[in-house]
């Protein structure tokens, strides 16, 4: 905890994976933007490897949320950022709070509702009359709902029931409030963990409120800025709250989860993908929880969390009661049977506390005698596993070994990183205002013939053009029939064009220019597109004038129509 962050990594001001929180020594690891929470867990998997590998060979990443072995106060260096604001406002966080506080680990989960949605469900009512407005009032009710009912997701998800008695001391002062032996479900996220004092209030009953309450905390003082409010849920969208009101919130930041010590990265699929229902739940719920149902919240936070993890919590029934709505929610949306079958699942672990998260890290702990000596069995296993195929990215292990290779410097470096087609080894890399396109981890604009590959690949071809600017048809894209199929609600009903990613002259080629209105004729247009790729593409139909270009060098020599 008292060594610096690597050099390796490069610049922290502007690397997109890997940052420093407090500490010189505590490392925050960021996923880029996803539309798959697979794909999310793909890239911190791949970010993980990346830093295990370039570590020293005598450091670790410790896996727990509470930390352990701490030195002494004085040791732990905030962390030194080129802006002296940034290393002044941490220095500010070390008084007001000490540091032994400050070096609480945990995961922040971004969730953003597509525009699409918004707009669809807009359209389906008369309360508001700007869009903008609308999409404030519905983040608002997702946040404040998360904020009544976060106690549930403490219960299942938990894994901070126990810390090192130093965590406690502040200037060489000793102050343990526990009894001795005194397991909880998450310190973390008790009155001990890493939170705001009690004097700071900010109202939920609207957006507008949020702002002034929020601005008054920091104009008496209360917050040195406005990221040092502390909540569970961050609105996000600009720097400044206030700004909220007119460029509306763009996604929602939820803080409220521990790292899991038993997966290698902090969190398992399943539960990111429980998550991700419970947050569809809150939405999907008849109530909007205003500033009172929020502060009735907290309440059952803290009382959940300071619960014995052992023993079922107090508020079961409304827990159950809650996850019940959830799984019809799932049922009545058609959503698929792993989505429904994790939910079940949590359902039952609100009866048996042994299947949660808690439940099983305890036994774990108690097998090894310690977390600190769990914490360090398994943070030199999951180094190991990191350097068992030096040479890949075991979540990219599709691609070749030079994209591969590729990928890991760019994610070790800081360069911005989009896999246009991973099948076809496109990626499109972003350092500054230069934009590079890169092919089979060796092929960039320095070679001619990346061009055609380029337009040879539809898909790819989309996403250059958007980049440049030009508007491009919206499209989503599948590699299997009943992939495409699982997602015919989202074609019902609009005109689009059904194609293979890869063919020429209209080969596998649908076009419903009158609407998709019978799903066995978009499943025969789906099976007809596969024929002729591997890969298929379902974008909007766009009514107009066709024209080819034919162009060499800087001319145009032809035009068909």
């Amino acid at each position: 905890m008292t060594t610096p962050h690597p050099r390796v990594f490069g610049n922290r001001s502007y690397h997109p994976y890997i940052q420093t929180d407090f500490a010189e020594s505590q490392l925050e690891l960021i996923t880029p933007p996803n539309a798959k929470l697979e794909d999310s867990l793909r890239w911190l998997s791949a970010i993980h490897e990346v830093v295990l590998r370039s570590l020293p060979v005598n450091e670790y990443i410790f896996p727990f949320s509470m930390p352990a072995g701490l030195p002494p106060e004085n040791e732990i260096q905030e962390a030194q950022l080129d802006k002296q604001e940034d290393v002044e406002y941490r220095e500010h966080l070390s008084k007001q709070y000490g540091k032994y506080r400050q070096m609480v680990s945990g995961i922040h989960y971004n969730f953003q509702l597509s525009p699409e949605f918004v707009k669809a469900v807009f359209l389906l009512q008369d309360e508001y009359v700007r869009l903008k407005d609308f999409q404030n009032a519905l983040y608002m009710k997702l946040a404040n709902n998360f904020l009544r009912y976060q106690w549930i997701l403490v219960y299942l998800l938990a894994a901070s029931p126990i810390v090192e008695a130093n965590y406690f001391s502040r200037n060489g002062v000793l102050n343990f409030p526990l009894k001795e032996g005194q397991l909880v479900r998450s310190l973390r996220f008790s009155p001990y963990g890493y939170v705001n004092s009690s004097n700071v209030v900010v109202n939920h009953d609207n957006l507008e409120n949020y702002v002034e309450t929020l601005e008054f905390q920091v104009k008496f003082g209360h917050l040195i800025a406005e990221k040092e409010f502390y909540s569970n849920v961050r609105l996000r969208g600009s720097k400044k709250a206030r700004e909220l009101l007119e460029k509306g919130v763009q996604y929602a930041e939820f803080r409220l989860f521990d790292l899991n010590p038993l997966e290698p990265y902090g969190i398992s699929l399943d539960d990111a993908k429980f998550i991700h229902i419970f947050l569809l739940g809150m939405l999907w719920l008849d109530e909007t929880s205003g500033q009172k149902e929020v502060e009735l919240g907290k309440q059952r936070l803290y009382q959940v969390s300071l619960e014995d993890p052992r023993e079922q919590t107090a508020f079961r029934e409304e827990g159950e009661a809650i996850l019940s709505q959830i799984i019809d929610m799932l049922k009545i949306i058609n959503a698929d049977e792993r989505a429904v079958k994790i939910s079940e699942e949590k359902l039952v672990q609100l009866a048996e506390p042994s299947l949660t998260v808690n439940g099983k890290l305890l036994k774990a702990i108690e097998q090894e005698g310690s977390y600190k000596a769990l914490g360090v069995k398994l943070a030199k296993q999951y180094k190991a596993q990191a350097f068992k195929c030096f040479y890949a990215l075991s979540s990219f292990d599709n691609t070749e070994l030079s994209t591969q290779a590729l990928l890991f410097d760019l994610i070790q470096k800081g360069v911005t990183t989009e896999i246009l087609d991973e099948n076809d080894q496109f990626l499109a890399l972003k350092f500054g205002e230069h934009l590079e396109y890169v092919k089979n981890g060796n092929m960039t604009s320095h070679d001619q013939y990346i061009s055609p590959l380029i337009m040879e690949n539809k898909v790819v071809t989309k996403k250059v053009l958007s980049k440049a600017g030009f508007n491009v048809p919206k499209s989503l894209e599948f590699t299997s029939i009943e992939q495409a199929v699982a997602h015919y609600a989202l074609f019902e009903g609009r005109a689009v064009v059904i194609k293979p990613k890869s063919t020429n002259y209209g080969l596998g080629v649908t076009i419903f220019k009158q609407g998709v209105t019978h799903r066995d004729n978009f499943v025969k247009a789906i099976e007809i597109a596969f024929r002729e790729d591997k890969e298929v593409m379902v974008e909007d139909y766009l009514v107009g004038t066709e024209y080819r270009f034919f162009v060499l060098g800087d001319e145009t020599l032809a035009v068909l129509l």
